[in-house]
């Protein structure tokens, strides 16, 4: 009777190792899984010029890039500054924004906390402006990111949203609308960067040094209204800039962790089933058998154990090819530009 129990015991044990081994799979699967929810601005949080005097006819060229997929960062290059006729010149962008040390001898920070709102601003402004816009990619999956760059108009600011600016810098600001000026946006992708989804469709597209680069209208896509804009992300009015890619370099870390998650799921259910199967047999009456108790145990153990791995491998094998087989198919779907 002491030799069942302990035997049942050891089964037991055997039991919640297969647990933890099958719950690993399963954490390792999940890395995997799309997270189909991206984070929108509302349209009066996206990327819009401002300044102390109406702006009218001026190009507004940002340049995106030494993306970190990492940290979650882009680097925004605007140009052509110089000689704008206004004293106080502005961005407004969502989420959050950092100077370097030489930049902000000359540009100022205003973090509106409570709208998530960053404002950049200057007077006897440079020729260009260069700073890190933090939040601006989002992961979707283990290998697969999102970058999101929303623009607004001046229909969609509120009232409050001047009036705040108005009371940081003690002066009269206004809004540089889309229709009135020229918004372009360049984005560059990391180097491996393999494209999966674009909204809208670039006017320009290329390769160049290894790495994709897009080029957007941004107030022709508003001017064209919901024949343009229309589309994955929202309808008119707000134009958003929408790309979705996969990183070559994460691509390859993920194709290990969903061969590890099948070959850990495949394990350790095999292994529970066995481990379950056996406890009830303890439990069962005895029968007169050839081997005594301790080898007809080792020998039930040795072989959930094979079938757990054989099952695992297969689970495994089977799990991998089908996401290679997955991501070909989302890859043909994709739109070709």
């Amino acid at each position: 009777m002491g030799d069942r129990l302990l035997s049942a015991r050891a089964w037991v044990v055997f039991i919640l190792i297969a647990l933890a081994v099958t719950a690993m799979g399963v954490w390792c699967y999940f890395l995997t899984v799309p997270n189909t929810e991206i984070n929108l601005p509302a349209d009066d949080r996206g990327i819009i010029v401002f300044a102390d005097r109406d702006l009218k006819e001026r190009q507004f060229h940002f340049i995106i890039d030494e993306m970190d997929i990492d940290r979650r960062t882009v680097v925004v290059s605007i140009q052509d500054l110089e000689g704008i006729p206004a004293k106080i010149l502005g961005f407004q962008f969502p989420y959050h924004v950092l100077l370097t040390k030489e930049t902000s001898r000359a540009w100022h920070v205003i973090n509106d906390t409570n709208r998530d709102l960053t404002y950049v601003w200057c007077t006897e402004c440079p020729d260009k402006l260069v700073l890190t816009w933090v939040g601006v990619v989002q992961r979707r999956t283990y290998s697969t990111y999102a970058i999101v760059i929303p623009f607004s108009n001046t229909p969609a600011i509120q009232d409050r949203q001047k009036q705040y600016l108005m009371d940081k810098l003690q002066t009269d600001v206004m809004f540089a609308s889309l229709e009135g000026n020229y918004y372009t946006v360049s984005v560059v992708l990391p180097e491996g960067a393999v494209m999966q989804f674009v909204e809208p469709t670039p006017v320009l597209f290329g390769r160049a040094n290894g790495r994709l680069r897009f080029y957007y209208d941004v107030s022709t896509y508003y001017r064209e209204g919901l024949s343009a804009l229309a589309g994955y992300i929202r309808l008119a009015p707000e134009p958003t800039v929408y790309l979705i890619f996969t990183s070559g370099e994460r691509q390859d870390d993920k194709e290990s962790i969903v061969f590890v998650s099948g070959l850990l799921i495949g394990v350790g259910a095999s292994a529970l089933v066995s481990g379950t199967a056996e406890v009830v047999r303890e439990r069962s009456p005895p029968k007169n058998t050839r081997l005594s108790k301790r080898q007809r145990n080792l020998h039930m153990m040795l072989f959930a154990v094979a079938y757990a791995i054989a099952l695992g491998v297969f689970a495994a094998l089977l799990h991998y090819f089908a996401g290679r087989k997955g991501e070909q198919v989302r890859n043909t779907e994709s739109p070709s530009f």
